[in-house]
């Protein structure tokens, strides 16, 4: 019952007082009507409560940060009885808008709200809770909304410099030097125009009447290993840390899908629970990378000083190293400089709001001395 309907009770129950008292007829047909106004609020509130239907759908499931999307919102009612109006609230990402719509009769209502993915992630964009009243506003039931659809907002990646490999060449250079590898046969095929002839495999030959060469194994590209901090960014306001989320994701994505432009190798492991690691050689899985990037959850509670130790063991294969990050530590710092004494280059992305504080001087100095290349990324 809303709150009109608790202010008519006791006037109702003064009009029957004062027909029971006076014995005036017209008290009691006035007692009569507004009880008859009762019962049809109640029952048109009934109705509503078992025929009203809401439901939510979605123009798109998946979107770049900073596009568009529609929430389309539908409520269908089946009552004899005229209802009245019906309150929304909508949950898109973190924020909340309250609005009201009209209900007719065995009619379909809509209304599309036209919203901004502002950061990256996996949102439920729905309605949290709907309430239709009678006509007369004495009755208030609660709708139960029958979808609950998520948007899966993907991070939106910028340019940024190729990271270089100092033990080894470039992919495509390593690639085409695996030709000259004299180690590592792994066919012959008969002899080309332009072939060296260092590579003719002569008593085949001989036994084949025709000249033969030797063709040798491709080495695999070193790797570039991405290494991102997803644990929850430490800030003041809800929003900063929703901000520095997206620009770790959008940095990650950034150098990755300009590796795998490049058909270079790219190793990222993320260690949050079922999220796994991703590896991939091919523009192709560029897609899939955002759409994991955009499901993480950043809610992790491990030590990024140890995650960086850990990888020290697998440095085998790699030529480059990307560490991007919200945090800076002298324990980072010292992680960071023992992955470059292993040899592969070590690029620092430094995501923060103030990147010039003076207590990370020394530890940027002493990552810089090791050739670490020190990046900052302030969120725009």
């Amino acid at each position: 019952m809303t709150r009109r309907g608790l202010l008519a009770l006791p006037f109702l129950a003064l009009v029957f007082a004062l027909g029971r008292s006076v014995g005036n007829v017209l008290y009691d047909m006035l007692f009569y009507l507004l009880l008859l106004l009762f019962v049809f609020s109640g029952l048109s509130a009934l109705q509503l409560k078992l025929t009203g239907r809401v439901q939510v759908s979605l123009s798109e499931r998946e979107v770049r940060r900073g596009e568009s999307v529609d929430i389309d919102v539908r409520v269908r009612q089946r009552c004899f009885f005229p209802a009245g109006g019906c309150d929304l609230q909508f949950q898109y990402g973190y924020e909340k808008q309250r609005t009201q719509m009209r209900l007719r009769p065995f009619r379909e209502d809509r209304m599309r709200i036209t919203v901004t993915a502002v950061h990256v992630g996996r949102w439920v964009y729905s309605v949290e809770y709907a309430e239709g009243q009678d006509l007369f506003g004495l009755f208030r039931v609660r709708l139960r909304p029958k979808d609950h659809p998520f948007l899966l907002v993907l991070p939106r990646p910028f340019d940024v410099e190729k990271p270089e490999f100092l033990f080894s060449d470039q992919g495509r250079t390593a690639r085409s030097r695996g030709q000259e590898d004299l180690t590592s046969p792994e066919a012959v095929r008969t002899w080309r125009p332009g072939d060296p002839l260092k590579r003719v495999h002569w008593k085949l030959s001989a036994r084949r009447q025709e000249l033969q060469v030797r063709t040798y194994e491709t080495p695999a590209p070193p790797d570039t290993l991405i290494l991102m901090d997803i644990c929850a960014p430490e800030a003041q306001r809800t929003e900063d840390a929703l901000i520095l989320r997206d620009v770790l994701c959008e940095t990650c994505d950034a150098v990755a899908d300009m590796q795998l432009r490049d058909a270079s190798p790219v190793r990222i492991p993320f260690y949050e629970r079922g999220a796994g690691e991703f590896r991939a050689d091919t523009p192709s899985r560029a897609l899939l990378l955002q759409e994991t990037l955009a499901s993480l959850s950043f809610s992790g509670t491990y030590d990024f000083e140890k995650a960086l130790l850990m990888e020290l063991q697998r440095l085998e294969t790699c030529g480059a190293v990307i560490i991007v990050t919200t945090r800076m530590t002298p324990g980072i710092a010292d992680a960071v400089n023992s992955i470059r004494r292993m040899g592969p280059s070590v690029r620092y992305y430094y995501v923060s709001h103030q990147p010039d504080e003076e207590r990370l001087r020394p530890m940027i100095t002493g990552m810089q001395r090791q050739l670490v290349e020190v990046c900052y990324v302030t969120p725009a």
